[in-house]
């Protein structure tokens, strides 16, 4: 007969390591938090920096997209006043 392995002896030991490294409140503690938290902060505020300047740029492009099309817009109203002053 095949013999089954005891799989809550092999969950207990596998959960036990990060249990233990965590702590009862299972959040890290020490001063890598702190450097953590600070370097979150600093990203935070680099990426609210490039979302700025990625407002900017797409109020630009949509500015730029509007000239774009009055510019169309000039030129067929061109090409229908040349093809009825020919008809």
């Amino acid at each position: 007969m095949v013999q089954q392995r005891d799989t809550m002896k092999t969950k207990r030991t596998a959960t036990l390591p990060v249990a233990s490294a965590r702590g009862a409140s299972g959040a890290t503690k020490g001063p890598a938090t702190a450097t953590s938290a600070s370097a979150l902060e600093k990203r935070v505020a680099e990426l609210e920096r490039d979302l700025a300047m990625a407002r900017e740029r797409v109020a630009l492009l949509e500015a730029e997209r509007g000239h774009v099309l009055n510019r169309i817009d000039w030129a067929i109203d061109s090409l229908h006043t040349v093809i009825e002053s020919e008809a």
